[in-house]
């Protein structure tokens, strides 16, 4: 595990691996590509991380600023939040899904998976069914609402279940 504490800079002239994960409140910067074996996290607005390369972890769980000059690719999850600044891949997000909550967007040249915000459409929630396991959902009937209507997520995704889902890595499966 890395770990940049609070007020630390840290710097890496080549690439950066990890194998369990890595916590940033503070400011890393890594010249190269960075490949992490679990979570890529950092701890609050005020932590900073600047890639050249590609970074590549199961979950990627933003609330500073984070800057990837190459794709931002998360097995599982990327949620970012709380960060007035957006989350920048310059070259693409590869994930299977994407939360943006608080304010948070994407500065990214295209996406792959589904990028949901704070509130969804009834169609983005069937969307989120067929992705995700049952066992992330509260209980909601979409029977009588109109696809017009956004319906606050966490109405719908009990986060703490998603995000105990992504660490044991049984969030996004290959067979669904």
């Amino acid at each position: 595990m890395l770990d940049v504490a609070e007020g630390e800079v840290r710097l890496f002239p080549g690439g950066l691996q990890v194998a369990n994960g890595v916590l940033n409140r503070g400011i890393l910067v890594v010249a190269g590509n960075v490949d992490v074996g679990g979570e890529f996290g950092d701890g609050d607005v005020g932590s900073a991380t600047v890639v050249t390369g590609s970074l590549r972890c199961r979950i990627a769980n933003v609330q500073g600023v984070l800057r990837v000059g190459g794709v931002l690719d998360a097995a599982q999850l990327v949620f970012a939040n709380n960060d007035p600044e957006p989350l920048m891949a310059r070259e693409g997000l590869r994930a299977p899904l994407t939360l943006l909550q608080l304010g948070r967007s994407l500065d990214v040249r295209s996406a792959d998976g589904l990028v949901v915000e704070e509130e969804v459409t009834p169609s983005q929630v069937l969307k989120l069914r067929a992705l995700l396991p049952a066992a992330v959902f509260h209980d909601i009937d979409l029977e009588e609402e109109d696809e017009d209507v956004l319906i606050p997520l966490d109405e719908v995704l009990d986060v703490e279940a998603l995000y105990a889902s992504a660490e044991e890595g049984t969030l996004v499966s290959p067979l669904r």
